[in-house]
């Protein structure tokens, strides 16, 4: 009899490395309660959801890396910088749009345009020269403006990070490896630029072998646009002849290779190409970088010269809209991908523009109330979300208006208003997670602690993907005194993210509560580990020790 009671009151925690493993998405999820996966695609390091962003229907990319480098400092920190450096690019008709940066189970994802076709790679070898231009110059025109726009190097110029559309129109993707140039690029000139800049340093050096140039295996190397030409050169090489100019054998490396002479004449292999093909790539392929273009503006102007005497006329460019619409759209977008990067005050001024040119679009003054909101103007967020609603909105944007707007009067104190206003956001979408998070954290501050927790389980229960609904669920449920649920609930936030520092002490609070010392040890190590300054999991680890 007494086994049977051991057994019933006997409380099982989850170890914890199932909590650290974290975890990816699958076809089906909603994510935020917006991105539909309907396709996952996996790499060596990445993983790339191919979702339907359900407030716009549309399909875009979700770009992320996987959870086996979850743990990895540093590979969390260049992919958000990739992310950072994409998304300042903003928007250029042959390079893949950056959108936002979100997190979703405690990584980074960088929402993205999706392309619907297929990588360059495929068509290696297969084009005649007037495709292999129509093609190369767009290419020329996207790192041209990569490079004087946003002073961003590639770094990995190749067939596989060029996506072509089903109508042809080619697009940079993948800036895993992009940096931005330093600055003396732009102050010294370009010869002063190339001196040699001593030792492996990896903010430079780096790139697939291949398309790599040569002074990036030397004991010294440079950095400037003249390593994506010499990458673009190889690529151009391949897409004429279908084989690369140079490789490397069992045995070699392919800093042996460099040192070897190399014949960049993709005439060797096609004879029959015209000999201006041999200029342009040949001085892409220049061993040395000063002999290389110096900018892909000039080497489009000689293909673009080559074209004339083949086709008997230049590429032109697609006429870009400058109609007050297109323009309200470009800005808007900017801002949303600008606020998506925790710059809420430059966001606030695209979103101000938007609204001057598009002054009827309730979208762009919800993003204006959500920037003002992270500003703390609370008032400006107030008023635009009341203009937005005078331009009535669909039910979807109106709930969020509504949620937004009772955000702004709970700023300004105006608690019953508020109240009513996400009360009629809940009428509106009785399925929006995020207002039931708003009004619970409300609710709970004015000493409603059962209102909350019905909110926190409702937030739950419509979006079982949300970190944040879980971990307020468990910080209700120990307000209450009630640590086995509470230690459900952080189990469950913490196998979304892993690195939920506020999840990890919750959780160390409850066994502490349960008398599990051991285990509360474990989770207050798990918070010293990720924030080794936080006080209160400091004093929790003494607790359980004793």
């Amino acid at each position: 009899m007494f086994e049977r009671i051991f057994r019933r009151n006997k409380i099982e925690v989850t170890p914890v490395q199932d909590l650290t493993q974290g975890r990816e998405f699958v076809r089906g999820e909603l994510l935020d309660q917006r991105y539909q996966v309907v396709n996952v695609c996996r790499g060596a390091m990445g993983v790339v959801y191919i979702a339907m962003d359900r407030s716009i229907e549309q399909l875009v990319a979700i770009k992320s890396f996987q959870t086996k480098y979850l743990w990895n400092d540093r590979a969390v920190r260049y992919f958000s910088d990739e992310a950072r450096v994409w998304i300042r690019l903003g928007s250029h008709p042959h390079i893949v749009r950056a959108l936002a940066l979100r997190e979703f189970a405690g990584r980074p994802h960088v929402i993205a345009e999706y392309v619907d076709g297929c990588a360059l790679r495929a068509m290696v070898g297969s084009l005649d020269p007037q495709q292999t231009l129509d093609l190369a110059i767009p290419i020329c025109w996207a790192l041209s403006y990569a490079h004087e726009r946003g002073a961003i190097l590639h770094r990995d110029i190749k067939p596989d990070n060029v996506l072509v559309t089903r109508h042809g129109v080619p697009k940079v993707t993948d800036f895993g490896l992009a940096r931005g140039m330093p600055a003396y690029l732009w102050s010294q000139g370009r010869e002063a630029a190339l001196a040699p800049l001593r030792g492996t340093d990896e903010e430079i050096a780096g790139g697939t072998p291949r398309y790599m140039a040569p002074e990036l295996f030397r004991g010294t190397f440079t950095a400037g646009p003249w390593i994506d030409i010499y990458a673009f050169g190889v690529m151009l090489y391949e897409l004429l002849t279908g084989q690369p100019p140079l490789d490397v054998g069992p045995g070699a490396s392919w800093a042996q290779a460099h040192a070897r002479p190399l014949d960049p004449d993709p005439r060797r292999l096609k004879p029959e190409l015209h000999k201006g093909f041999s200029h342009v790539v040949g001085r892409c392929l220049e061993r040395e970088p000063l002999k290389r273009y110096g900018s892909f503006a000039e080497l489009e102007r000689d293909l673009q010269h080559l074209r004339r005497h083949l086709v008997g006329a230049r590429l032109q460019q697609s006429d870009q809209h400058t109609d007050s619409a297109a323009q309200a759209s470009q800005l808007h977008a900017e801002g949303v991908a600008q606020l998506s990067l925790g710059q809420p005050r430059e966001a606030l001024g695209l979103f101000r523009r938007a609204n001057r040119l598009q002054p009827s679009e309730p979208a762009y003054w919800l993003d204006t109330a959500q920037a003002a909101l992270a500003l703390w103007q609370a008032d400006e967020a107030l008023s635009a979300s009341e203009e937005a609603l005078k331009q009535a909105p669909d039910p979807n944007t109106a709930a969020r208006l509504e949620r937004v707007r009772g955000a702004a009067l709970d700023h300004l104190r105006r608690t019953g208003e508020a109240l009513a206003a996400l009360g009629r956001s809940l009428k509106l979408n009785k399925f929006d997670a995020q207002t039931y998070l708003v009004r619970g954290e409300m609710l709970e501050r004015l000493g409603r602690p059962d209102e909350a927790l019905s909110d926190f389980e409702a937030a739950t229960r419509y979006d079982r993907l949300s970190t944040q609904a879980w971990r307020s669920l468990g910080d209700a449920l120990r307000a209450r005194g009630d640590n086995r649920r509470a230690l459900s609930a952080y189990d469950t936030a913490l196998r979304l993210d892993p690195r939920d520092l506020s999840a990890w002490r919750g959780r160390g609070t409850c066994l502490l509560g349960l008398k599990r010392y051991d285990q509360a040890t474990e989770a207050f190590q798990m918070v010293l580990k990720l924030d080794p300054d936080d006080d209160s999991a400091a004093q929790g680890l003494r607790a359980a020790r004793r």
